[in-house]
């Protein structure tokens, strides 16, 4: 906890992401870790002139140092984002827009999202792995499933070891080493079977990483980093059926059957739902505006009432203001999660999710992405809706509710089938015609235009609750006081 004080009595506190890591004292050992001389060529390429630095909040006990030294070197002003407007993965490109930004050196672990806006330098931490023991227990796993087409994941950390570890894994074949998608030209080839020789890129590109696949099926995935890591998790449901091992020393057997089985659940609140939020976590990634219209357009088809919601970070104190909604669709990016997410009053989905609850057209499957871009126009299981209407369609049962479920006024269920039409009325307030928005009216403000006198503007009252400039004769009460007068 992290706590800013302006005087005695006023305190800030809020939470880090992350534990923070050990100041660096020298100069060197800082130039090195986050590799500065390629940020000053970087930026001498671009002809950069106006540079924001973003920094999780691990990593923030360095940014004045490799800001001034940054300044230094280019003779250009340096600026750092001092918090992020959503996640510290994903490039803040809406801070940056506040000093006219025209590139972003972004430090630390990344989602790899595509930006539309600014040019983009990512900088990864480099943690500690024993090759050696990395490479005999894969070996060993290996030899027990040597005909299996093998995809193997570096966690961002661990990339930098991904060259030495195909190095002593060069004997075994159907082995696919994804490259990451950080906007530098990397010519190296994935697998025997690279089509970067006559593609000139590779034939697969999803969550952050490209390879080449030989059809759409891999036999199992090797992830070389930490069991919770969220890119393990996004390429479980991205290939399922497939096993899965991580390594930290050994190879393990993982599973995420009960995270899929939860999704299951969303999917049929969602189903239920009369009304949807479109929660937006994002206004950095490229297409989150078609996510947003996608959306409506799957709810408007279902007959379900859309709002969307855009209060930064998400959490449940800010949800919990919009009690009318029954279920979050959140628009984000692949490596988003929610803090406390059990406490939330209301589900939060993915458009994935919401695909599979309302596309009559998409086929179920237990294959997910977590990424909202494959779902747009363009991406890659993208399905139009049809044309015609449901109004014929014949109503289903909820499994959770055991009620009959329909999209037409006709249906006999009162529960699914009620107008939520808006009147004004004549003072010119709104009320909402709905069984469950009843009794909840907005009052708007009133011009009153002509009928307020106009007067100078005189100072109004200044201080501090406990004594305002205008209370100063009034006796201070203290709660300790026995007797107070």
């Amino acid at each position: 906890m992290a706590g800013f004080s302006s005087s005695g009595d006023d305190v800030i506190e809020r939470i880090i992401d992350v534990r923070p890591e050990p100041s660096i004292s020298s100069e060197n050992e800082l130039i090195e870790k986050f590799d500065l001389k390629r940020c000053v060529e970087w930026i001498k390429e671009k002809n950069l002139t106006t540079v924001c630095l973003q920094f999780p909040d691990s990593l923030l006990h360095n940014s004045v140092q490799i800001a001034l030294w940054l300044e230094k070197q280019t003779s250009h002003k340096v600026y750092i984002l001092g918090d992020t407007s959503y996640g510290s993965c994903c490039v803040d490109e809406v801070a940056s827009e506040h000093v006219n930004a025209d590139g972003i050196i972004h430090f630390g672990h990344a989602c790899l999202s595509p930006t539309s806006r600014l040019p983009v330098l990512y900088i990864f931490p480099k943690a500690h792995l024993d090759v050696e023991d990395c490479a005999d227990a894969l070996k060993t796993h290996l030899n027990r499933r040597i005909d299996q087409q093998t995809l193997i994941l570096f966690d961002i950390q661990y990339h930098h070891c991904k060259e030495s570890i195909k190095n002593h894994l060069s004997d075994f074949e159907n082995l696919i080493f994804a490259e990451l998608l950080d906007g530098s030209d990397s010519n190296t080839a994935c697998s025997s079977d690279c089509q970067m020789s006559t593609s000139k890129e590779h034939t697969a590109k999803k969550l952050g990483r490209t390879y080449c696949l030989d059809g759409e099926e891999l036999d199992q995935i090797i992830f070389i980093g930490p069991y919770e890591a969220q890119t393990l998790y996004n390429h479980s449901i991205l290939f399922s059926g497939t096993t899965y091992y991580y390594t930290d020393g050994t190879v393990k057997d993982v599973s995420f059957n009960r995270s899929v089985q939860r999704r299951y659940y969303l999917m049929e609140r969602l189903k239920d739902a009369k009304s949807v939020g479109i929660l937006v976590a994002t206004l950095g990634v490229d297409g989150y505006l078609k996510a947003v219209d996608r959306i409506r357009a799957l709810a408007r088809r279902r007959q379900k009432k859309c709002y969307v919601i855009s209060v930064g970070k998400p959490n449940a104190a800010k949800l919990a203001n919009f009690p009318e909604i029954d279920v979050y669709v959140m628009i984000s990016c692949p490596e988003a999660v929610l803090e406390s997410e059990k406490d939330f009053l209301q589900p939060v989905l993915s458009l994935a999710e919401a695909e599979l609850a309302l596309n009559e057209t998409r086929p179920f499957t237990n294959r997910l992405s977590k990424d909202f871009r494959d779902f747009i126009p363009g991406g890659e299981c993208f399905e139009p809706l049809p044309s015609g209407t449901l109004e014929n369609e014949e109503p289903d049962v909820s499994l959770l509710s055991n009620k009959i479920r329909c999209v037409t006024t006709d249906c006999s269920s009162e529960e699914t089938c009620s107008d939520q039409s808006v009147q004004t009325r004549a003072n010119m307030s709104v009320n909402v015609v709905s069984s469950h928005l009843s009794n909840r009216t907005w009052q708007g403000l009133d011009p009153a235009i002509g009928q307020t006198e106009v007067v100078k503007a005189v100072l109004g009252r200044s201080g501090i609750a406990s004594g305002y400039s205008n209370e100063q004769d009034k006796p201070h009460i203290s709660a300790d006081d026995d007797n107070p007068s």
